[in-house]
């Protein structure tokens, strides 16, 4: 597989083992080289995966407690995302939304 093939990469991993290093220092060079790079730190309110930070005030709890209608809505936001960053021509840098987050919250809720 070719940098070109590649569309999002994930950074996944328990706290303090390098995911923000690595992603910063690959962004950093996928840029110096040319390419459109673009890293999502865990956190960032700009996070593609980050749906229940739309709104302040978006009480995300009970939304939780019907997983089916959760589950749909994720994976909703997950086909528009990954429809925006095959479009755009940037190479997509993830930090740990998509599985450690999601799964703690799922457990936080049940």
């Amino acid at each position: 597989m070719t940098l070109h093939e590649l569309d999002i990469i994930f950074f996944e991993g328990v706290p303090g083992s390098g995911k923000s290093t690595q992603a910063q220092w690959l962004e950093v060079n996928l840029i110096r080289q040319g390419h459109k790079a673009r890293w999502y730190q865990e956190g960032d309110s700009q996070h593609p995966l980050n749906w229940w930070n739309v709104t302040p005030d978006f009480d995300w709890l009970p939304y939780l407690m019907d997983v089916e209608n959760t589950m749909r809505h994720s994976r909703d936001k997950w086909r528009q995302f990954t429809q925006r960053a095959r479009q755009n021509n940037t190479l997509t840098l993830l930090e740990a939304w998509p599985f450690l987050n999601c799964v703690s919250i799922f457990v936080m809720a049940d």
